[in-house]
């Protein structure tokens, strides 16, 4: 997809509250220096539909700047965006009602294009308030950074569930690829994985066939249970890993319909629960998003 479609994408969403806001939670996560997103409802809304917290990392502190979030066209009526930055120069309580901060700055985020003249209308209004807009096309890149699922059509909760899975892949590897101090993680080789003949195992089997190899990648969607056997050392963790992080891709996930899970065996054990209950307890909220497909 081209960033021209990716653009058309963003500007045709429909749904400011159940799919726009989704969308942008996670892309304001990711970004540099900050700390925490917290959308805000009812009372503790006052203008903004999103608060952040950004640090300072040349002194230390934390500011909170207020988001104000429209879809579609920003022309030369503003009197629901001024309203909104009125509101958001009110002092607020955060962090659901523990503290009391005031904004020091404003973002306006929308999905198209905002007109110079309401720029400078805004720009004019409040001198003293510093205001940022992020439009369409700015937007449709720091989603293409930050949340390239959306391209593919999958739901934010899941996009973001694998945007966790694929980071504690990485962290994992990176634990396990350390060597004297110097990381290894990225080095792999994929290993060719040959099937068992169910006859090895008998004392008076005929003469063995042929082994042949396996798409471990592709046969842990057509096997129920797959057991991977090989000496320590062989890789058979990493080979878990690289299978997990294909599958973390969101063109695979709307290609195949497979979410990942990744946990380890000993970790299933002490949770003394059935593999259902397992499962629903790891992907939490995001089982709602599934359908009957996955």
């Amino acid at each position: 997809m081209d960033f021209k479609s990716k653009q058309l994408l963003i500007e045709s969403i429909a749904a400011e509250v159940s799919e726009l806001h989704p969308l942008l939670s996670s892309v304001l996560d990711k970004l540099q220096n900050i700390t925490h997103v917290e959308c805000t409802h009812g009372v503790f809304e006052k203008g903004a539909d999103f608060v952040l917290t950004r640090l300072d990392p040349a002194l230390g502190t934390y500011s909170h700047i207020g988001v104000v979030v429209k879809k579609g066209k920003i022309s030369s009526d503003i009197t629901d965006i001024s309203r909104q930055i009125e509101e958001c120069t009110q002092p607020r309580l955060l962090q659901g009602g523990k503290r009391s901060e005031r904004l020091t700055e404003i973002w306006v985020i929308n999905t198209s294009s905002i007109s110079i003249n309401a720029k400078e209308k805004i720009f004019d209004t409040y001198v003293r308030q510093r205001i940022e807009f992020i439009d369409g096309e700015q937007l449709t890149r720091l989603v293409d950074k930050h949340a390239p699922y959306f391209w593919h059509a999958v739901p934010s909760a899941i996009g973001r569930y694998l945007d966790d899975v694929r980071a504690q892949i990485l962290a994992s590897d990176h634990e396990a690829g350390t060597v004297g101090g110097i990381a290894v993680d990225k080095f792999y080789i994929e290993p060719d994985i040959q099937e068992i003949d169910r006859s090895s195992y008998q004392k008076n089997s005929a003469r063995q066939k042929k082994p042949r190899l396996v798409n471990l990648t592709e046969e842990v969607l057509t096997s129920a249970v797959t057991i991977l056997e090989g000496e320590m050392g062989f890789g058979k963790s990493k080979t878990a890993r690289v299978i997990v992080q294909h599958y973390c891709a969101p063109d695979q996930t709307k290609l195949k319909n497979v979410v990942p899970i990744y946990a380890s065996f000993r970790k299933y054990c002490e949770s003394k629960s059935t593999l259902n209950a397992f499962i629903s307890r790891t992907l939490g909220d995001v089982e709602s998003e599934l359908t009957g497909d996955y």
